[in-house]
């Protein structure tokens, strides 16, 4: 499989494991063409040929597998199984749930280091783990959320339902990381300016908020 930067189409780049492996984000560009805000993604020719044959009635996946480098050095081996989608039609219901998903996560991430750091635009680290842990603990919800679109729930209601799913689980987390961690930055004060300046609006309204904060974050 490859992504290509959509600023740079003849960039072609084959998907690695990345830290926390392979994630349900992945997952489309894995099992068809696929185009994010930053690439567009092609699953390996293997997949291609199977999906040409449009078979019916055939329980098929995916078996991803390989090493996470750092300066050439193994870090840790990842091995996943992903179902392959037998449906097309709903690939831009999905893309648009993947689209949700990716907004939410950027707004969590906004609130932690607003909570955490005094001057949040200048903190500094490693904050994979705050995306690891967001793909891993709402894969459940995404195969749910196939397994409804598959049988016959409405598409624009079934993902308003997923927004608001996801927006309470960002939430929650958020909550869960800054009240309950002895280990983080307890100032009070300034957790619950962040808590309710990224929580106490609608879902709607907080993922439109953080796809602005994404276009003037790549802006500057």
């Amino acid at each position: 499989p490859y992504r290509a930067p959509v600023k740079d189409q003849n960039a072609f780049f084959s998907v690695k494991p990345q830290p926390g492996g392979l994630i349900w984000r992945d997952w489309l560009g894995l099992s068809q063409n696929n185009q994010t805000e930053a690439n567009y993604e092609s699953p390996a020719q293997v997949v291609k040929v199977f999906n040409a044959r449009s078979l019916t009635d055939v329980k098929a996946g995916i078996w991803g597998f390989g090493a996470d480098f750092d300066n050439m050095k193994i870090r840790c081996w990842y091995e996943h199984h992903f179902p392959l989608l037998m449906t097309e039609g709903l690939i831009p219901d999905l893309r648009k749930a993947t689209q949700t998903a990716t907004r939410l996560l950027s707004l969590l991430r906004g609130a932690l280091k607003e909570a955490w750091f005094t001057n949040a635009k200048d903190a500094r680290g490693d904050f994979s783990f705050i995306d690891i842990d967001f793909w891993n603990l709402t894969l459940g919800r995404f195969l749910n959320l196939i397994h409804d679109l598959e049988n016959g729930h409405k598409p624009d209601e079934r993902l308003n339902k997923w927004q608001r799913e996801l927006w309470l689980f960002t939430r929650r987390y958020f909550d869960d990381r800054v009240f309950t961690n002895p280990y983080e930055s307890s100032d009070l004060e300034r957790i619950m300016k962040a808590r309710k300046k990224y929580f106490t609006s609608s879902a709607e309204k907080q993922s439109a908020k953080a796809a602005k904060a994404k276009k003037q974050e790549a802006a500057e």
